[in-house]
């Protein structure tokens, strides 16, 4: 079992003049049954705001290690940047039965069910993820934002405390959006 979850796209550190996108394929042509270059490759496309081609890029991954979380994850965040909000409570809820301490797959799942306006649901993940890590700014700010929906504005100033974001802005209004 992984160590620690990812949270965000890792870094790609390739050298200078060479082009992600070509090495990544040139290295499937080399070995197309080596899932991390096609979770690679879906990364960079990712980068490249390639949403729908890198989804296809990590159900390769998935097909050949489908007990890898990590190709889950971006997977879902692929799919969260292209608004298939059900795709993402998919591969997130596989996420956490293969890696059931990850608390980010709780966080985007809880932030895919906020899209869909699943407020309870969305808020009964993001306690999972500040459960799991107690520290987890974006999930306090994220549950305070669906407190703030439903109109429970003590708790959502509390959580909106405990993240390190002012409840409002110079407006008055609530300037933060739901974060991963």
């Amino acid at each position: 079992m992984p160590s620690s979850p990812k949270t965000d796209l890792p870094k790609i550190n390739v050298p200078s003049g060479v082009r992600p996108r070509k090495a990544f394929t040139d290295a499937i042509a080399l070995n197309p049954n080596y899932a991390e270059t096609y979770d690679g490759l879906g990364k960079v496309l990712m980068l490249q705001l390639q949403y729908d081609e890198a989804t296809k890029k990590f159900a390769k991954a998935i097909s050949l290690i489908p007990d890898d979380y990590t190709a889950y994850f971006n997977q879902g965040v692929a799919f969260y940047h292209s608004g298939k909000f059900n795709e993402v409570i998919h591969n997130s809820t596989e996420v956490i039965r293969l890696y059931p301490k990850n608390q980010a797959a709780y966080n985007i799942r809880g932030i895919a069910y906020f899209e869909q306006g699943k407020l309870d649901e969305a808020i009964r993940d993001y306690s999972k993820a500040i459960e799991l890590n107690p520290g987890y700014s974006k999930a306090y700010n994220n549950r305070g934002i669906a407190y703030l929906r439903q109109g429970k504005t003590a708790e959502a100033e509390r959580d909106f405390v405990k993240s390190g974001q002012p409840m409002s802005g110079p407006t008055g209004t609530r300037l933060n959006k739901c974060a991963f």
